[in-house]
């Protein structure tokens, strides 16, 4: 009997933790985000992964921000 909603990567020790983030960010303050994330030692999946361009009033003109949101998926030692 298969489940469709098994998780094959919560095994026991493990917990799972979604969080929806939100975040304005430069374009390479994103890719140094990403490659902290990559080399944490919990397992992180990102989902939903969404990016356009800020346009807020608070943004300078001079610099070209994104406006960051994204699913996390993380699986951490209890």
């Amino acid at each position: 009997n298969i489940s469709l909603n098994s998780d094959n990567l919560l095994v026991q020790g493990l917990k799972k933790n979604e969080i929806d983030v939100l975040f304005i960010s430069s374009f390479k303050n994103l890719l140094s985000f990403l490659n902290e994330v990559e080399f944490q030692e919990n397992v992180i999946l990102m989902r939903n992964i969404n990016l356009k361009p800020y346009e807020g009033e608070d943004n300078p003109k001079s610099e070209y921000l994104l406006e960051v949101s994204l699913k996390m998926i993380i699986y951490g030692k209890i």
